[in-house]
């Protein structure tokens, strides 16, 4: 088990639940193959496809880096909020696509498995990879996600990996990694009750 400080940078208007509710104000849908190839059940009742982010569907954060999780924040509005919060990954429930070769060669391998040739292609046909959102990666690690924990070989909670958002960068066409994100699936690994304000533009908190 390790100890982690992360990041989660939202428009101040979308963290004001957070600034009351800390972790209790975190909602993570339950996921299953049959809603992440049918569709997710929004709470209007809606049946539509949804966006998994680029590492599936979960509460998104940036490990160790407050500036990087501002910086993405940046993107969407000009009043910010940046909360720190304290997580426990567990090394049996964290799929660590950053920078564990295990992890990353058994994904691999997932991707070439003509058992589930098929899925994949069901998922490449309503998924999509843009130039900023990733859906159609976060789609193919939620299915992974699923089938391990049915198959009883792993239960993740958490799952990393670099990125290479364009969040501040002066060389906007490059690939090097510039933060590394944290993806929770589930609650239970985030420690803080309450989230902790590091950074809050002038703006917002007039």
């Amino acid at each position: 088990m390790a100890i982690h400080k992360v990041y989660h940078g939202t428009p101040y208007d979308s963290g004001k639940a957070m600034i009351e509710g800390g972790k209790s104000a975190v909602r993570i849908r339950a996921i299953t193959k049959k809603k992440l190839f049918d569709g997710v059940t929004f709470d209007n009742g809606r049946r539509q496809f949804g966006n998994p982010g680029s590492l599936g569907f979960g509460f998104y954060t940036f490990l160790e880096d407050p500036n990087a999780a501002r910086r993405f924040a940046e993107k969407f509005s000009k009043e910010t909020i940046v909360f720190e919060i304290d997580a426990n990954f567990n090394e049996d429930t964290t799929l660590r696509l950053d920078c564990d070769p295990e992890d990353i060669s058994r994904f691999t391998k997932f991707l070439n498995d003509q058992s589930f040739a098929k899925d994949i292609k069901y998922l490449e046909k309503k998924y999509k990879n843009g130039p900023f959102q990733k859906s159609l990666d976060g789609a193919l690690v939620e299915l992974y996600c699923i089938l391990s924990k049915e198959g009883r070989i792993a239960n993740f909670q958490v799952v990393c990996s670099s990125t290479t958002s364009n969040i501040g960068l002066s060389v906007l066409n490059s690939s090097i990694p510039n933060g590394i994100e944290a993806c929770i699936k589930d609650k239970a690994v985030i420690i803080s009750d309450e989230f902790r304000i590091v950074h809050e533009d002038e703006e917002s908190s007039e």
